[in-house]
């Protein structure tokens, strides 16, 4: 009964503990994060998501990466992603990533990679692998394009 009733009146008194922002209502608000806090947040998340494997959560955590400039540190998960957990999306990603370097050596790679992407999908797609079939053939042929250009 006690524990109940300390439990009742201190759940609420915690968020004015919490709050780094001053309340001046009877009403306690939610803390306002500093941008520093809301950062390593976002980066904690990613971490997790990255550990844990998520597809979508190594790609957000190269975009990151390439942001801040750290492109070698992004390659090595995006590869990692597309070779050793076969993500389509990452194959895909992988492969833009190396044609957007703009050597011949990258866009050699990136050819490769546009290939692997287009066969993980099955014979009977559905309609979104149909449309992630035609987006990673339109980028196969622009690249395909660009290297035929650079033979001559």
């Amino acid at each position: 009964m006690l524990l109940g009733g300390v439990a009742a009146i201190g759940g609420p008194a915690l968020f004015y503990l919490q709050s780094s922002y001053p309340t001046t209502s009877k009403y306690p608000v939610e803390p306002a994060w500093s941008k520093e806090e809301l950062l390593s947040r976002e980066l904690a998340t990613l971490g997790d998501d990255v550990i844990h494997g998520s597809m979508g959560g190594i790609a957000r955590f190269a975009t990151y990466l390439i942001r801040i400039g750290d492109r070698e540190t992004a390659e090595s998960w995006i590869r990692y992603g597309a070779s050793q957990l076969k993500g389509p999306a990452l194959m895909l990603f992988y492969a833009d990533f190396l044609r957007n370097r703009g050597d011949i050596p990258g866009m050699i790679r990136a050819n490769y990679w546009y290939a692997r992407a287009e066969l993980t999908i099955p014979a009977n797609p559905n309609a979104d692998q149909i449309k992630f079939l035609q987006t990673v053939r339109q980028h196969h042929q622009s690249l395909q394009s660009e290297l035929n250009k650079n033979e001559r």
